[in-house]
């Protein structure tokens, strides 16, 4: 299972990462939000654990933005902000799971493969239905049809990689 990791504090980062590691996922980090997205929407994860506050786009703009690309990938969001109103808003914007730092690493583990599993279990894709105007001669079709068309998961940017001054994401997974 390939993880992205998007965390701004370097300790969390490496002890969640070695950590997921050696449960057998594979983990890609991004330390800024911009490159978070980036990766986000260039590669296919399993799931993302993301944090609030981070320098660039912060999470609640990464979820917003991956859900209105209708990417479904579940998302955890790891973060100091324990505030009602902030988990409150992490899910509205899309979140799947809040966890609050300081956090158990054990439930941190227990949330991430109960996530993996719903996705697994079949997560709803998005739908859309559309009606368009046929015209034709013949009198045995009608006016008007409605067609279901199933949207990907996922839409790739072919943008290149926002340059943040620097090399600031990790990867140790074979694309």
């Amino acid at each position: 299972m390939k993880l992205l990791l998007v965390e701004d504090d370097h300790k969390i980062a490496s002890a969640v990462r070695r950590g997921l590691e050696g449960e057998g996922f594979c983990v890609e980090h991004a330390v800024l939000g911009v490159d978070g997205l980036w990766l986000a929407t260039e590669a296919a994860y399993d799931l993302i654990v993301l944090d609030i506050m981070l320098p660039g786009r912060n999470g609640f703009e990464i979820c917003r933005e991956l859900r209105a690309r209708h990417d479904w990938t579940p998302i955890l969001m790891l973060t100091a902000k324990d505030g009602d109103l902030d988990e409150a808003e992490a899910l509205d914007t899309g979140a799947d799971d809040y966890l609050v730092k300081p956090f158990s690493y054990p439930v941190l583990v227990a949330r991430i493969r109960a996530l993996l599993r719903r996705a697994a279990a079949g997560a709803p894709t998005a739908v859309r239905l559309t009606c368009s105007s046929t015209r034709t001669s013949s009198s045995s079709e009608s006016k008007r049809r409605a067609r279901t068309t199933t949207s990907p998961s996922r839409t790739r940017s072919t943008a290149p990689r926002p340059s943040s001054g620097g090399d600031t994401r990790r990867r140790s997974c074979a694309a």
